[in-house]
């Protein structure tokens, strides 16, 4: 699996798509958000996550782990909320947070934003709501 670089401030979402699911960031852009309005955030929720892997008819399961997870064989996609909520936009109300992506083949984590240690991850993880989408097979 290769790292990705996001393009867009709020585009983390589909580009950890991207990385998963081996595809274009610009395919992930169309798939994630096909009624995009340009100008507009790409912030992904959980439920766009879910679509585009089912759409893709991925294989996963959803976790809830306490700390930051390492798998031997799967690739994850990793969210970590922040405890601001947010107060303006289409996602008012809702935890601010990040996408990232386990790579097994390397076992290091994937940010499409910057590289961050792995130290840096594991107390976001601790402070903020923790949802894995594990990818079997």
């Amino acid at each position: 699996m290769r790292r990705i670089r996001q393009r867009h401030k709020s585009s983390c979402g589909p580009t950890c798509l991207a990385m998963v699911l081996g595809i274009s960031y610009n395919k992930a852009l169309e798939i994630t958000h096909p009624n995009h309005i340009k100008g507009k955030s790409y912030s992904t929720t959980f439920e766009d996550i879910e679509k585009v892997l089912k759409l893709n008819k991925v294989n996963y399961i959803v976790k809830h782990p306490n700390k930051l997870p390492k798998y031997k064989k799967e690739k994850a996609i990793i969210y970590i909320a922040r405890k601001r909520v947010l107060t303006k936009g289409p996602y008012v109300g809702m935890l601010a947070g990040h996408w990232i992506v386990w790579n097994p083949e390397n076992q290091e984590y994937l940010d499409s934003c910057n590289k961050k240690h792995n130290n840096y991850y594991k107390s976001a993880f601790k402070r903020g709501t923790r949802t894995v989408f594990v990818i079997k097979g």
